[in-house]
């Protein structure tokens, strides 16, 4: 799920740029003006500022969070402010999963993780962004939990289990 986060830079009025993030899956985040998707080249995108000269801006972002930040000149801009502390520890509570679970729990909590980064940047609400994450971390492990155990019975103890 990718949002779209208006960039109202001074000197870049004429236009309105606004950056897509990369979505649930990850990707690159993409700098749209007036609508358009536009090329990135080499690792910038080239946009006339509104005095007409050509400028680079580059998109920088990072896996746990999907807003990006624009570096115009060597300044960066955040479009977004961080998560705060707290707010970390909330989004990715299923990480535990990750050291205890191996692979499957690294998945789940990574799903997870990053649904709840989703669910922050998305909604308004402060019940919703909260209600929702737990939701979303809770089943995710009762999901690891269903899973873990099926495939513990399936492949390694079907002895202990009612599978004959």
């Amino acid at each position: 799920m990718s949002i779209d986060i208006p960039a109202n830079l001074s000197g870049y009025r004429r236009h309105a740029l606004v950056v897509r993030t990369g979505g649930f899956w990850g990707g690159r985040p993409k700098l749209l003006c007036d609508g358009v998707v536009l090329e990135r080249t080499k690792g910038f995108y080239v946009v006339r500022n509104d005095a007409g000269e050509e400028t680079k801006i580059k998109l920088t972002y990072n896996f746990f969070d999907q807003a990006p930040e624009l570096i115009i000149d060597k300044e960066k801009i955040k479009l977004l402010p961080a998560f705060e502390w707290y707010e970390y520890v909330w989004i990715w509570a299923a990480f535990p999963l990750l050291i205890i679970g191996g692979g499957l729990g690294g998945l789940v909590s990574c799903i997870s993780g990053m649904t709840n980064v989703a669910i922050f940047r998305n909604q308004k609400s402060l019940f919703a962004k909260y209600g929702l994450s737990a939701l979303v971390t809770l089943v995710s492990v009762l999901l690891y939990i269903i899973f873990a155990t099926i495939i513990d019975c399936r492949f390694f103890h079907p002895e202990r289990c009612m599978i004959h």
